[in-house]
């Protein structure tokens, strides 16, 4: 038994290696990206991006799908932590600054669902959310992130082909209880 339990901290201690390895990779070609499309030899259209965005004017409502699961707080506590809240924040910012124009809410109502591989217990108040909401201020998706201009919304979801973070953001709706019975 004892053998089990150390080989499955040699895997949790692999695993995370391969985590930050993959951060710092990412964090390479983000940075060799944005000198290529500083000095105009590659566009912004053609960047390699992790997440994208959508508009809906319709129905005044962005969606955007980032390609991972959002990390747990305390990997945020790791030195990794730097290169996960810039990733994150590149991701999300990237996918909006590829939109045809800018999208601004003044009230708004952000949902983040994340969907796992495969069904496990999370508790959403574990989530490393707050870098998803950094990003949509920083892009001035939001107009801040106070009580009085932002509602959040967090779910989870079970996709085996396909595990993603998807942040939907639409105006603040004046009887948000009843919108969001009846869009159940």
């Amino acid at each position: 038994m004892n053998d089990l339990l150390k080989y499955q901290n040699l895997l949790s201690e692999i695993y995370e290696q391969a985590k930050e390895l993959n951060l710092k990779l990412w964090c390479a070609i983000d940075c060799v990206q944005n000198d290529l499309e500083w000095t105009g030899e590659i566009d912004t259209e053609k960047k390699l991006v992790e997440a994208e965005a959508v508009y809906d004017s319709q129905n005044k409502a962005l969606k955007i799908v980032v390609n991972d699961c959002l990390p747990r707080i305390s990997a945020m506590k790791s030195e990794a932590s730097f290169l996960m809240r810039n990733y994150w924040k590149g991701c999300v910012a990237a996918a909006i600054r590829k939109l045809p124009e800018p999208v601004t809410f003044e009230k708004a109502l952000c949902a983040i669902i994340m969907y796992t591989p495969r069904k496990i217990e999370w508790d959403v108040d574990n989530r490393a959310f707050q870098m998803i909401i950094n990003a949509l201020r920083v892009t001035q998706v939001i107009t801040g992130d106070g009580w009085d201009k932002l509602t959040l919304l967090l779910k989870g979801g079970v996709d085996k082909k396909r595990p993603r973070t998807e942040i939907i953001v639409t105006e603040y709706p004046e009887d948000t209880i009843n919108t969001l019975l009846k869009s159940m």
